[in-house]
């Protein structure tokens, strides 16, 4: 790949530098990956430009200033971080009021040895060399901290239609404690309004699962919100501005769900209230008694009534 004479954009820098990522990086011998760093570190020399760079998220920053550095062991270390890095989010706690989901989440971000990255360093370049281009003047090459970055670390809510392709973001307020030589740690609370997460209109009918997204430093990690009680007051609530209800519900699975239907189904399905054998009035009005006692024995107290969506 040849650099433009004004050098590369983003895009570019971050095509550049996508080969020397966590999981294909790991896939390279010695010598694979000393001759894929020195055809990167060619491109960078001849196309990086510092306000560029500037501007690229930290992982990518990193690994620019380390190609440019000629530190193919701040390269590895990089690539290794991001192989390694593991979430671990608690239970949501949640809270059904007004209509609303009231949602309050903490995680923590670690790498396979159970910490979190120390500053990375990049010294001084080694010198010049005959027949290869000088680094730039205007290249820094300067000790990262990574602590601001961690401290900008944040958690959203994505919300995924279960049938189709529509999905949200629910920003969090999120706190982040940086740790020196430990787990990064957040905590985050939110509100979920069935009639504006819809980026800002109501969400439509179906079944919406939630899922906790962490974005830090670059990178980026996404599981499923878990939820381990039930969840009270969980009435159907009206959607703003619609004819629609939601309530909130725990799946089979223990994850957390938003269940949006018109009234008039809600109202059908409180008609069909079940009694501790899971049968409903409509059904016992129209099936004769004989046969009613016989699905009681057959059903046995254990049985209740079935689980409405399915658990995922």
């Amino acid at each position: 790949m040849s650099a433009r004479s004004d050098g590369l954009g983003i895009e570019e820098c971050l095509a550049v530098l996508r080969p020397l990522g966590g999981r294909m990086w790991a896939e390279f011998s010695n010598a694979e990956g000393r001759a894929l760093f020195g055809e990167v570190r060619l491109v960078a020399l001849r196309g990086f430009r510092s306000d560029v760079i500037a501007r690229l998220p930290l992982a990518d920053r990193l690994r620019a200033r380390a190609v440019l550095a000629d530190r193919i062991d701040l390269v590895r270390r990089v690539a290794a971080l991001e192989h390694g890095m593991r979430i671990d989010a608690g239970p949501a706690a949640v809270a059904w009021s007004e209509g609303k989901l009231l949602l309050s989440v903490s995680a923590s971000i670690t790498t396979s040895d159970g910490t979190f990255p120390e500053p990375f360093r990049i010294e001084p370049p080694p010198p010049w060399r005959p027949g290869e281009p000088a680094i730039p003047s205007t290249t820094p090459i300067e000790d990262l901290d990574v602590t601001k970055e961690l401290a900008a670390s944040r958690m959203d809510i994505v919300l995924r239609h279960r049938t189709d392709t529509a999905e949200f973001l629910v920003p969090l307020r999120t706190d982040a404690d940086a740790s020196e030589g430990g787990a990064l740690s957040l905590t985050a609370t939110g509100e979920l309004d069935p009639g504006l997460a819809g980026e800002g209109t109501a969400l439509g009918e179906g079944i919406w699962d939630l899922s906790i997204r962490v974005v830090s430093c670059g990178w980026e990690v996404m599981r499923r919100l878990g939820h381990a009680d039930v969840i009270h007051d969980a009435a159907p609530a009206r959607v703003a501005g619609t004819d629609l209800v939601a309530v909130p519900y725990v799946t089979e699975r223990g994850n957390l769900s938003l269940r949006v239907r018109s009234q008039d189904a809600a109202h059908s399905r409180r008609g069909l209230t079940r009694n501790r054998f899971g049968i409903s009035r409509q059904w016992r009005r129209m099936v004769p008694a004989p046969l009613r006692r016989i699905a009681r024995r057959a059903l046995g107290p254990s049985q209740g009534a079935p689980v409405d969506g399915a658990g995922t």
